[in-house]
């Protein structure tokens, strides 16, 4: 179960047993919390709390910078750590049982992630970022109910690919989506929000291909951003993939934005998916940017450069996820399996220690459900 309490005031909060408290600020925090606790079937209790600090465990909390330090000392309170800054990424990466970095987007990087995700472990941290210091903690508040949400029950499971000459399979556990899907169903499978989600399709971490639907950043902050080291499209107006002037209402129909997004785990086996702050396009105009910072998402797994990575491999990880394991442990499988296999790797937005599943749901494809492609 998790206890919240309206808390708009600074610092850490407990209830009566000195459990830690989720102190939500407003309502966009409260329908954060209300939407990722019904996502992995967890309860919500609202209680009194008082001013302090649960006992910390031995795993660690990183906050990446002076300025993230509120967040993450909440964060760790949260899930039972302690917190320690670090002010480089490469101080941040080799801290020793480390489960996640909390760090502003500006400051995740591609040395960062290759620090992290370019050399195997056997159990990868994961990233906590977003733009802003208020969407960071929020962020926060987010992947913490999903890591102590008790998980008495199988995900829904969704492979969306985008290539397929397919429309849509559905079973009670699964749903397979193919190019032929209507964008009705791709719209209801990618927000039903108790899922874990495996899309794969062509991406470059601005947009990408979702068969019927297209994956797009455009919003109204968006819009009205100046277009400094903008996408292609902020200037010509036109969708790079279906040639639509970008704020038509025929382009609104073909677009999913990444808020509609909401499942325990996303999987995007893209091209990139989280693109890197070195080229000509500044990330914060992208999908990628926006599914590592969701409210509505637990864990977020992407490549960060492009990979040769077979369809199989991404599909295996989500395979172990469905059998129980953690989204770290389950990653450090797969990496070091995709560097036997041409140096095909992804990259964790989220926390190590994040499961969807229950460990009695079995092992393999064939326990949990999954349709398998023709």
């Amino acid at each position: 179960m998790i206890i919240a309490s309206h808390h708009t005031a600074a610092g850490l909060i407990v209830d009566r047993q000195g459990a830690p408290v989720w102190p939500l600020q407003n309502d966009t925090d409260r329908a954060a919390v209300e939407t990722i606790c019904a996502g992995f079937g967890e309860d919500l209790q609202w209680v009194k709390a008082d001013r302090g600090a649960a006992q910390p465990g031995r795993d660690v909390v990183v906050a990446l910078g002076t300025e993230a330090a509120e967040v993450a000392a909440l964060y760790a309170h949260l899930t039972g750590r302690r917190m320690v800054v670090a002010t480089r990424p490469d101080a941040a990466a080799r801290i020793r049982r480390c489960k996640a970095i909390v760090a502003l987007l500006e400051r995740i990087d591609d040395e960062l992630i290759e620090q992290l995700y370019g050399a195997d472990r056997r159990c990868y941290p994961g990233l906590i970022t977003a733009p802003t210091l208020a969407q960071l903690r929020r962020r926060a508040l987010v992947c913490a109910v999903a890591v102590k949400a008790a998980r008495r029950d199988l995900p829904h499971r969704v492979e969306l690919v985008a290539n397929w000459p397919l429309a849509t399979a559905a079973g009670a556990s699964h749903s397979l989506l193919g190019r032929q899907a209507a964008p009705l169903q791709i719209r209801q499978a990618l927000g039903r929000g108790d899922s874990a989600v495996l899309i794969h399709g062509h991406g470059d971490g601005i947009d990408g291909d979702l068969g019927g639907l297209i994956l797009c950043p455009v919003d109204e902050d968006w819009q009205r951003r100046a277009a400094v080291d903008a996408a292609i499209c902020k200037t010509t107006g036109l969708c790079y993939r279906n040639r639509l002037a970008i704020y038509s209402a025929a382009h609104r129909e073909a677009r999913l934005h990444p808020a509609q997004l909401s499942a325990r785990l996303l999987i995007w086996s893209t091209c990139i998916g989280f693109p890197s702050p070195h080229g000509f396009i500044d990330p914060r105009w992208g999908v990628g940017a926006r599914l590592a910072a969701s409210a509505s998402i637990g864990a977020f797994v992407t490549t960060w450069r492009i990979t040769t990575a077979p369809a199989a491999m991404p599909r295996r990880l989500l395979d172990r996820m469905m059998a129980g394991d953690t989204v770290g442990r389950a990653l450090g499988w797969s990496n070091s399996s995709g560097s036997r296999r041409g140096g095909a790797r992804m990259c964790l937005f989220g926390d190590a220690d994040i499961s969807i599943a229950p460990h009695a749901a079995g092992s393999g494809a064939a326990r949990s459900g999954a349709a398998k492609p023709p």
